[in-house]
């Protein structure tokens, strides 16, 4: 949905289980995968606890539903396109030569 200037993610995580588990999958990333919390001497039943606990202690904010696209340029230079391109190409060949 598109109000003024902003596109409202409403429509994404508008119900709160979508809502929840974008934010459980943001949170439960950070124990996977930041140092300390991704240790194995924590039981992954205690890491999964703890990420659902600061997921629903987590309220949700309107400022977070909105993305300002007033101001943003989507143009990209020719020199950044080339260079994806390049970037495609380099991924395609090594893919090509290793699979």
């Amino acid at each position: 949905m598109v109000h003024g200037d902003a596109i409202q993610l409403t429509g994404l995580a508008g119900s709160s289980l979508i809502g929840f588990l974008l934010v459980l999958s943001r949170v439960g990333g950070l124990f996977v995968l930041a140092p300390g919390f991704s240790s194995r001497m924590i039981p992954a039943r205690v890491k999964f606890v703890m990420a659902v606990a600061i997921s629903l202690a987590s309220p949700p904010r309107e400022t977070a539903l909105r993305v300002d696209i007033k101001n943003v340029d989507f143009r990209t230079s020719p020199g950044f396109n080339i260079a994806a391109v390049a970037v495609i190409a380099i991924l395609a060949i090594l893919y090509y030569v290793w699979w």
